[in-house]
């Protein structure tokens, strides 16, 4: 009898890892990898079953940040992340001014992620210097509860997850963080112009 128990439990166990084998394939790899890799909590957005696998760093603070988000930023949401081609997730970085601006976008993101966009719009031409400020940034967007927010920021409920992108900044980029800083599929890709931007993304994209 407890031949057939051990071979039940034998049984079992070899399930259990077929399972998990299969799973992990059928679940797409940037999917996996962002889930392990990444902090939890950092803004998100496209699919997550998409092949191609986005991540941002950027200071509000950064005028080639600026740049990059009006220039070349719109078109990849358009035309990869808005069309599930590829996930994108941003990490609003905090370098002594901007730690609020970043605490901000977090907070802003977790109340309704569709106001990140507009709000890092403002907070990256306006710069608001304290918690005041901020509150009147945000009324200008509508549809966020200042409450909460004011709460959020004077109680530093981000501040934690900014410190948690600055460590996953330096570990890319161990010897001097740099920004805007693009990676795709874990590998760092240009930011200079849409057109190098959008040769990376294709050449990733067709080859998959």
């Amino acid at each position: 009898m407890r031949y057939v128990r051990l071979w039940v439990i034998l049984a079992l166990i070899l399930g259990v890892v077929v399972f998990i084998g299969l799973w992990s394939r059928a679940v797409p790899v940037s999917w996996l990898s962002r889930q392990g890799d990444l902090p939890s909590g950092l803004p998100t957005f496209g699919s997550e079953h998409a092949t191609l696998d986005l991540l941002l760093f950027e200071d509000f603070f950064c005028q080639h940040c600026l740049d990059f988000e009006e220039a070349v930023l719109p078109d990849i949401m358009e035309q990869y992340v808005d069309s599930k081609r590829a996930s994108l997730t941003v990490v609003p970085l905090g370098f002594l001014r901007s730690t609020l601006l970043a605490e901000t976008a977090l907070a802003v993101y977790h109340q309704d992620p569709s106001k990140f966009f507009p709000v890092s719009h403002l907070l990256f031409h306006e710069k608001p210097s304290d918690i005041h400020e901020v509150l009147l940034l945000a009324e200008k967007i509508g549809g966020i509860d200042l409450n909460r927010l004011r709460a959020d920021l004077e109680t530093h409920v981000e501040l934690s997850k900014v410190k948690e992108g600055y460590l996953l900044a330096k570990e890319k980029m161990p010897k001097k963080v740099l920004v805007p800083a693009l990676y795709l599929n874990g590998k760092p890709i240009p930011t200079a112009s849409l057109e190098a931007v959008d040769k990376a993304l294709q050449s990733s994209y067709t080859t998959r």
